[in-house]
């Protein structure tokens, strides 16, 4: 059976260094873009996969540090990490509610026996399909789709501070100079 793999190259001979899964089975495509991040003294490549879950490896090794599923379908939009709390969601549907869409925040630096992060928080409901949140002034912002709606999360709650209208099937984030957010209308 297939996992949810990566693959890491020596950019000066274009060999391969190491390959490594997931372990669980790809549920379908993703388009996570990997990020390259260090939490807990660790450097680590965050992506999230077609198995609905945000998984983190060593960079020079390819070790699985830690997984964390929190969805039943592919995991779209590309994590963000801030110190040590990793963001990301997902557009589709959640196991055991009747609610598409999740939100969650991570702590990477906290991992259990199982190799599982510390769950901070997380949103339901929240269709976060493509657009990857972003971090300005100590909040994560996420472009919901469907809703034509941007909201803010708090990095220690999941609680909304402040809500404003977007495009209605985002598939960029918001970013812009100066702490300006440029979104499509």
């Amino acid at each position: 059976m297939g996992r949810t793999r990566f693959v890491a190259f020596d950019k000066k001979t274009g060999k391969v260094v190491w390959w490594a899964s997931t372990g669980f089975a790809p549920k379908d495509t993703y388009y996570s873009t990997p990020v390259v991040a260090n939490i807990g003294g660790q450097r680590l490549l965050i992506s999230g996969g077609g198995d609905g879950g945000v998984h983190a490896f060593k960079v020079r090794t390819g070790e699985r540090v830690w997984s964390y599923i929190f969805g039943t379908s592919a995991v779209n939009c590309s994590p963000v990490v801030d110190g040590n709390l990793v963001y990301v969601g997902h557009g589709e549907e959640n196991e055991g509610i009747n609610q598409q869409g999740r939100v969650i925040c991570v702590d990477g630096s906290q991992v259990d026996a199982k190799k599982e992060p510390k769950l901070v928080w997380k949103v339901d409901g929240l269709k976060a399909k493509f657009a990857s949140p972003v971090i300005h002034e100590g909040a994560a912002v996420h472009l919901r789709r469907g809703s034509a709606s941007c909201s803010a999360w708090t990095p220690k709650r999941a609680r909304s501070c402040g809500t404003t209208s977007t495009a209605r099937t985002p598939r960029v984030h918001p970013s812009g100079p100066r702490g300006k957010f440029i979104s499509p209308r």
